[in-house]
């Protein structure tokens, strides 16, 4: 991809990763999914929406260099 990944949060609720127009969200090392926007991927490492948000695998997403 043209985009590098770039950590836009990382706390006690787990990572969210940005590349391209797409958050990847993550808690304790493990994917959880993907999103269109920021506030999507807070609330599911918070646990809420899940059904409501747009997921799709992370196998590889989480694997590309963050750059600051």
């Amino acid at each position: 991809m043209s985009n590098r990944a770039r950590l836009v949060y990382q706390g006690p609720l787990g990572r969210i990763v940005c590349e391209g127009a797409s958050f990847f969200a993550s808690q304790n090392g493990s994917p959880i999914g993907t999103c269109k926007t920021f506030d999507e991927a807070i609330q599911m490492l918070a646990g809420k929406g899940r059904a409501k948000t747009h997921q799709t695998s992370l196998v590889n997403a989480l694997g590309s260099p963050i750059s600051g």
